[in-house]
């Protein structure tokens, strides 16, 4: 059944109707970015490397915490025409 690698695809070869199932390869790793940019104090740094540079993080537990508080909101919904607010938090309450 293949190399050890193979598995960590499957995702990422579902096809675009059937991506309930979990996220590709490419998603994860935008979100691992995202979140060292995050709580690394040097997290900007990881825009300018080369492919196969290292990065090492310089935590920063202020820039967690941050992080931390952002995720603990409850989501915020824009509201199309005609909707009502009461219509979009039943919505985030699903």
């Amino acid at each position: 059944t293949g190399g050890g690698r193979q598995g960590c695809s499957g995702p990422a070869q579902m096809s675009a109707t059937n991506r309930t199932k979990g996220y590709n390869l490419r998603e994860v790793f935008r979100l691992e970015v995202c979140l060292y940019h995050q709580v690394c104090s040097n997290g900007e740094a990881l825009f300018d490397l080369d492919v196969g540079q290292p990065f090492v993080c310089d935590f920063s537990p202020q820039r967690y915490r941050e992080l931390q508080s952002i995720l603990l909101q409850p989501p915020v919904f824009a509201l199309r025409a005609g909707e009502s607010t009461a219509m979009a938090r039943g919505c985030a309450q699903r």
